[in-house]
């Protein structure tokens, strides 16, 4: 009886704002978000009730959240949420970003903004075929880009559609998402062996590369990244960690897999050949770049015009790239900071005509420039114990990486300081 009494119109309100704030964040948390976007949509939502809630605190990491406030009567409220179950879907962080602000412009009624909030993060994806298309595609376009002919390119393609139905069961069990990723790589190069009996057996590693592809964790790159640069110094190092672990992992689970089937078949190890790419002075290079970032934004379920001026961008991005790295004047690293730079910058822009979140455009852009060839390469030489080829293709790996994340710090925080200079003159006038 006692606590009934207790429960009041005001602690019920109170209680449904905290759930709404922490709906929210998981919401964002599990589909793919930055951990400062989490933090700042539970804080704003919470702010934007403040008759009820007062002292409002909020902290997140890559699974977990918890947000705090003080009623009326000083109490605390605590909610924390597990967020285990990640998948990238930026159109519900689109949704989810858009809802929060809406919220904080006309402050609705919080049980219809609980359940507008289930129905977006109910919103369907893609059907199973048309993200089956997309993985394919995905294999396809890199591997071509890569320099490869049309038939190891359709075989990785093939290769790439199978695996998302292969590992699916590991992936419901809740399997190690770096147990998960050895698998993933011991199966591609499963399904690239027979290759090695065929006239294409020289064209396996570009083959290996542009099939798991689509695995790399690019989100987590992207997001560690923007995490950084909005000081959020923890939640950016463990994403950052996360990229390497699992990248690392499909690696040597290729690694594994080339070390055992060769040594069953008495095969000898295929040369990996010197990183190149498709000529950029062909009419189609751009569109099979187009089409590599396209599949990716599929994948991602980006949908209507986002998807358009995404590919495009992303295709910008690896022309600039491909263009400057021909020449022998300019240095690999050059040509990735430049394309990069373009490449936030063009993200930016568009994050604001289109009102999205830049990651929408930045990240499946980001693709056809991430060194996917580059760490792969990197953990052959290791399980094959080419020590000196491994050390300098460590290296190169590192540089690249470095430069895109110096590159995306620089336009992000520049953006940042213009945005933050124009909002109070805008308030002002």
């Amino acid at each position: 009886m006692d606590k009934d009494r207790n429960i009041t119109p005001t602690t019920i309100i109170e209680n449904d704002i905290m759930q709404l704030a922490a709906l929210v964040g998981t919401g964002l948390l599990k589909n793919g978000a930055e951990t400062y976007r989490v933090e700042d949509s539970m804080l704003s939502i919470l702010n934007s009730y403040s008759e009820y809630l007062s002292d409002p605190q909020v902290f997140a990491i890559t699974h977990y959240l918890t947000v705090s406030a003080q009623d009326k009567d000083g109490n605390t409220i605590v909610v924390t949420q597990n967020a285990r179950e990640v998948e990238t879907n930026l159109n519900r962080v689109h949704l989810l970003n858009d809802f929060t602000r809406r919220v904080n412009r006309e402050r609705p009624d919080i049980k219809t903004a609980i359940k507008e909030v289930k129905r977006i993060l109910a919103t369907p994806r893609y059907s199973q075929s048309i993200y089956t298309i997309g993985v394919a595609m995905t294999g396809l376009a890199f591997t071509l880009l890569s320099g490869s002919t049309l038939v190891p390119a359709l075989w990785a393609a093939v290769v790439s559609a199978l695996l998302t139905f292969i590992v699916k069961p590991l992936r419901r069990m809740g399997g190690n998402r770096i147990f998960v990723n050895i698998v993933r790589g011991v199966m591609i190069y499963v399904l690239m062996f027979p290759v090695m009996f065929t006239s294409y057996s020289n064209q396996i590693h570009l083959m290996t590369a542009g099939a798991f592809m689509y695995l790399f964790p690019g989100i987590m790159l992207v997001n560690s990244i923007r995490d950084l640069i909005a000081s959020d110094y923890l939640a950016g190092l463990i994403k950052m960690i996360e990229t390497v672990l699992a990248a690392t992992a499909l690696a040597v689970g290729s690694g594994i897999g080339a070390a055992f089937l060769t040594k069953v078949f008495n095969r000898p190890h295929s040369e990996l050949p010197t990183l190149t790419s498709i000529n950029p002075d062909r009419p189609e290079s751009i569109l099979i770049a187009i089409l590599g970032v396209f599949s990716f934004l599929i994948i991602f379920d980006v949908k209507k015009l986002p998807l358009i001026i995404g590919s495009v961008g992303g295709g910008l991005g690896w022309l600039i790239y491909a263009q400057i790295n021909r020449h022998k004047d300019f240095d690999y690293s050059l040509a990735i900071f430049i394309a990069i730079v373009f490449l936030a910058t063009y993200s930016e822009l568009m994050a604001r005509f289109t009102k999205k979140p830049v990651t929408v455009y930045l990240t499946a852009g980001l693709f056809p420039l991430v060194p996917g060839y580059d760490i792969y390469r990197t953990m052959n030489y290791f399980v094959t114990a080419q020590h000196d080829d491994f050390i300098d293709s460590f290296v190169r790996t590192l540089i690249i990486t470095g430069t895109l994340a110096l590159g995306i710090m620089l336009v992000s925080s520049v953006a940042k300081l213009l945005y933050s200079y124009r909002s109070p003159h805008l308030n002002h006038h």
